[in-house]
């Protein structure tokens, strides 16, 4: 990289920082029900609500000074790029969480992670959708907190990323089935 592109990456990175800072998750608690996070005692489940989530008035972590290593690292899309969701579209008032996740497939998805049931058949979510399928392959899933994992609906986002993604899972899949059948 040259050093006009490292002096540009470092001005794109300390205003994405000062934006990130802008934003708090307020009265937003929606990772503490659709996320999975590990805790002492076992692990949480996608959909399942958090044991440590207290309530109105206080509402928020009981354990928060204490959390999980899980939940102090995680950030949702809208809290760590803040260009991305407008101020309207934080997670408790859209419906959906929005989750950066790599894959074993050497590449980025987003799970859009539906917080009620039908959520993202709503506008506001369809448009946020639209917005991140651009350039991303975004993967519509909802928690399971029976099995412990997430149920996907609907992938959407750009061909040429849809296919790639196809590709890769056929490719994995074959590669698991010679490894397992070995």
């Amino acid at each position: 990289m040259n050093r006009k592109a490292r002096r540009l990456h470092a001005a794109n990175q300390r205003m994405r920082l000062a934006l990130m800072n802008q934003r708090s998750c307020g009265q937003c608690r929606e990772c503490c029900t659709s996320l999975p996070v590990e805790l002492e005692n076992g692990v949480k489940p996608a959909g399942a609500v958090c044991e440590h989530l207290r309530a109105l008035p206080e509402k928020g972590c009981a354990v928060y000074e204490d959390r999980p290593h899980g939940c102090r690292i995680w950030r949702c899309v809208w809290l760590a790029e803040p260009n991305t969701l407008t101020g309207d579209e934080r997670p408790d008032r859209l419906g959906v969480v929005f989750d950066c996740r790599p894959t074993a497939l050497d590449m980025t998805v987003i799970l859009a992670r539906e917080s009620w049931p039908g959520a993202w058949r709503t506008g506001p979510v369809q448009a946020a959708v639209r917005r991140l399928a651009e350039n991303n392959v975004v993967m519509l899933v909802s928690g399971d907190s029976e099995h412990g994992t997430f149920v996907e609906h609907e992938r959407v986002g750009p061909k040429m990323l849809l296919d790639r993604w196809t590709e890769r899972v056929v490719s994995w899949e074959e590669k698991h089935r010679e490894e397992v059948s070995a």
